[in-house]
């Protein structure tokens, strides 16, 4: 292990136990997630459902529930404002044409 990830892994063991939680337990990671201070941007992502997603074995999980995306490499979850914005793109080059790229850049 790199020294950050060491450093990483004692303290979480540290506020694990500080709060009387095992460092692998629902309860902690619950915990860990009610004071995530990010957490207000999820609302901005569509997460998509585990039975929308390709090779998921439906015998095996909720199809309902939400995914968990791990993947750090990628596009990333779609933020719910791109759609509008490229539908307002779209419109602009409808009505510039190729004068949108010289006038209309966002």
């Amino acid at each position: 292990m790199g020294t950050n990830v060491k450093s990483t892994y004692h303290e979480l063991m540290n506020e694990a136990a500080s709060h009387g939680y095992d460092i692998a337990s629902l309860e902690f990671a619950q915990y860990l997630d009610s004071q995530d201070e990010f957490k207000e941007y999820r609302e901005l992502f569509y997460v998509p459902r585990k039975k929308t997603l390709p090779q998921t074995d439906l015998s095996l999980v909720d199809g309902e529930s939400e995914s968990v995306y791990l993947l750090g490499n990628s596009l990333g979850l779609q933020p719910k404002q791109s759609r509008q914005d490229l539908m307002e793109y779209m419109d602009k080059w409808a009505e510039m044409l190729v004068f949108i790229y010289k006038y209309n850049l966002p």
